[in-house]
């Protein structure tokens, strides 16, 4: 291992040393750092009578989340395409002296932290987790120790899996096959317990809250000490721990006896890799999925033609302003405000806005900087932004009308107010649009895209919060001219007025983008 401890050493140093040149990454991995400590501490200070005497919805939503994590690394495992390596390492470590057991570790190693970046976005969810159910001052601790531990587990199992397809191609099918059979099996199970109580929600909080689950391996310990974050840590919680972290162990010690032979499937699936990230980086997405043949043209000149360009592709790629992706963050979002909210709008909007910061924040718009021939249209920046984004605004208006206005219907508001709601998740959804135009002025030549993403993440927020205390101290006031809906204009009115704010900011972003 003296090689592979030399290069993982070397690595680290000098990303330490790079930081010297790029202070951004600094403040940004500080910054990271201290959302987690203040996620962690001061979590517990909220209240937590919501879901006092629901203790079954907080077992559900995190042995979904186990089974979710479980499931995705197993699948990881099976498809080449989640390539450990690059081809850096395909170049100098592979034709090296050095086990292949130990380059698959090193592999696993340097996923770790993007593991944890993953583990981030649960993370910062614990402040709600201590609002809304009755976890112990030292929960939060509890809960992302098991988060870390999860992780690692996720991480060894993927490798593993890989390991084992890498002897035998019928070894994947086998596992694929068993991976599969088992989510139909658990997707039957959570229909049956929802025909059986006549309501989704509570029919798959029973479902999860079966004992079959506490005695599962690896499920059931990781569940027992995510509940030690309401009960108490006992005997059986570290107990639960070292099981976990003994069969990580195991499946390395078995990994590491094996014969493998995966060089070559590692080196089709790196160079694949290898080229979607230089696709994306020259804007050039590749499409996932059937392409439907659609009569049209490019109808528009100048600027406009790329809209005209974008309504096209989407219309190629199946429907013209919905996608999976969408559809999954509006019933998570619906899910949230049903069961905390008990019908509550404001917090449908609030949960929405927030799934689209957090999952939906890097979109296909900003690729259109990175096309060449946006150089050549004539026409003015500030118009290439609007149009390259239009199509984004437009998605989010209209998926915001359909959620709000259905929502409306079964919270028994008024049709108004989710017309209203709407126009506020789009100027929510503009502005962390926008906000991106922002980042590409201040990062410049900065090639990290983690660093970007989160840069963006704690600048948008900080963008999005005067709106929302303006809301809440002058609404009441505007209210006495305007109607009931005074806090919903002046949130509109505020972000319109950043977003153009950030338009002007960036007008040069063509210019800077051509100089890199």
């Amino acid at each position: 291992m003296g090689a592979i401890n030399y290069l993982l050493k070397r690595t680290t140093i000098n990303s330490i040393k790079e930081l010297r040149k790029h202070p951004l990454k600094l403040i940004s991995y500080l910054a990271f750092l201290g959302i987690i400590i203040f996620a962690i501490f001061n979590g517990g200070k909220g209240s937590n009578a919501s879901l006092n005497n629901n203790i079954e919805i907080f077992n559900a939503i995190f042995l979904a989340a186990i089974l979710f994590l479980i499931g995705t690394a197993i699948k990881g495992g099976i498809e080449n395409g989640n390539s450990l390596f690059r081809m850096a390492d395909v170049n100098f470590l592979f034709p090296a002296p050095i086990k292949a057991q130990k380059v698959l570790i090193y592999g696993f190693i340097k996923q770790i932290f993007a593991s944890f970046i993953f583990a981030f976005f649960i993370i910062i969810q614990i402040p709600n987790i201590y609002m809304y159910f009755p976890v112990l001052n030292y929960g939060g601790l509890l809960i992302v120790g098991n988060i870390l531990i999860l992780n690692i587990f996720c991480g060894v199992l993927s490798i593993f899996i890989y390991a084992i397809g890498s002897l035998k191609d019928r070894n994947k099918k086998i596992i694929k096959n068993i991976l599969y059979g088992l989510a139909i099996l658990l997707g039957i199970g959570a229909i049956y317990y929802i025909i059986k109580s006549q309501n989704m929600v509570l029919g798959i909080s029973k479902y999860f809250n079966l004992p079959l689950f506490k005695y599962i391996p690896i499920i059931g310990w990781l569940l027992n000490i995510f509940n030690s974050a309401i009960y108490g840590v006992n005997s059986m919680t570290l107990v639960y721990a070292l099981l976990t972290i003994f069969l990580s162990g195991l499946l390395i010690f078995i990994m590491y006896s094996l014969n493998l032979d995966y060089y070559e499937d590692a080196l089709e699936s790196t160079t694949n890799k290898e080229e979607t990230l230089v696709q994306a980086k020259e804007g050039k997405v590749k499409r996932k999925g059937k392409v439907r043949k659609v009569k049209g043209e490019i109808k528009y000149t100048g600027a406009a033609a790329i809209l005209s360009r974008q309504i096209l592709e989407a219309r190629k790629n199946g429907f013209l302003f919905i996608d999976t992706g969408i559809l999954i963050m509006d019933a998570v979002s619906f899910g949230f405000a049903y069961f905390t909210g008990k019908g509550d709008m404001v917090q449908l909007l609030y949960m929405l806005t927030y799934m689209n910061l957090i999952f939906l924040s890097s979109t296909g718009w900003n690729l259109e900087l990175k096309n060449h021939y946006i150089f050549l249209i004539p026409a003015s920046s500030s118009k290439k932004v609007f149009y390259s984004s239009v199509f984004e605004i437009l998605k989010a208006f209209v998926n915001g009308l359909m959620v709000f206005i259905i929502s409306s219907i079964i919270f028994k508001e008024s049709i108004m107010l989710g017309i209203i709601m709407s126009f506020a998740y789009t100027s929510f959804s503009a502005l962390i649009l926008y906000s991106d135009l922002i980042i590409r002025r201040i990062l410049s030549g900065e090639g990290n895209i983690l660093v970007a993403r989160f840069l963006r993440l704690i600048i948008t927020i900080l963008f999005l919060l005067p709106g929302i205390i303006l809301s809440f101290v002058f609404g009441n006031k505007i209210n006495l001219y305007i109607g009931n809906y005074g806090e919903y204009f002046i949130l509109i009115l505020y972000n319109i007025l950043v977003c153009a704010l950030f338009t002007f900011l960036s007008k040069g972003i063509f210019e800077k983008i051509e100089m890199e």
